[in-house]
């Protein structure tokens, strides 16, 4: 089922929305702190997990909640982060450091002590990274890439979570819809933005668009 900018009806395609409606229920699970309803769901469904990087489920789970863990990887592999206190990004599983992903990728042998290190574990007294330490655990590449970052600091706003696939790092079912349906990368043709300019009744334009 094409967008309209492709040259289709814009007949949305009911599965991939209703997994674009429960990636925004991931999304905002990821991200709402501890809510009420996301501590309901760590209640129920919690089984000792590290709710940022993977779900557990067994066959009694409801539908939704194993539809949301199917997704899980999926917003996952999206999520990204602007720096800023150091509180929230963990150093080795979450995406901050822009063109290099997650640090558990290439770095394989991580120290355990090192595990559960946050961006403001890595910071020393004199609000820089963490030179010595750093230079300990991550490789030159790495290291280069972080001079041009700059560190967390305390008196910054909270980490933010963005989701790069929408323009302004703000979640939307739009952009979900887009992303599963492989349409982000495609600017569609000019000719089909033209025939839906066309002033004259809806149906007149499909037509067009269907001869």
């Amino acid at each position: 089922m094409k967008p309209k900018f492709q040259g289709g009806l814009g007949i949305r395609n009911l599965r991939a929305m209703n997994d674009a409606c429960l990636l925004k229920l991931c999304w905002n699970y990821r991200n709402s702190g501890n809510t009420l309803w996301v501590q309901v769901l760590n209640g129920k469904y919690g089984r000792e997990l590290n709710s940022r990087h993977m779900l557990k489920v067994t066959q009694a789970d409801s539908s939704i909640w194993k539809n949301v863990a199917r997704l899980w990887p999926l917003v996952s592999q999206q999520e990204c982060w602007k720096i800023g206190d150091g509180h929230l990004i963990s150093l080795w599983h979450d995406n901050w450091l822009p063109a290099h992903g997650r640090l558990s990728n290439i770095c394989h042998q991580i120290p355990e002590e090192t595990i559960h290190w946050k961006l403001k574990d890595i910071v020393d007294s004199g609000g820089n990274w963490d030179w010595s330490a750093l230079q300990n655990i991550l490789p030159n590449p790495i290291l280069s890439a972080l001079c041009a970052i700059p560190p967390p600091a305390i008196d910054m706003d909270p980490d933010v979570p963005l989701w790069p696939s929408s323009a302004n790092g703000l979640f939307t079912i739009a952009s979900a819809y887009a992303l599963l349906n492989g349409w982000l990368d495609s600017p569609g043709d000019s000719k089909w933005r033209k025939l839906r300019e066309i002033e004259a009744p809806e149906r007149v334009r499909a037509f067009v668009v269907v001869v």
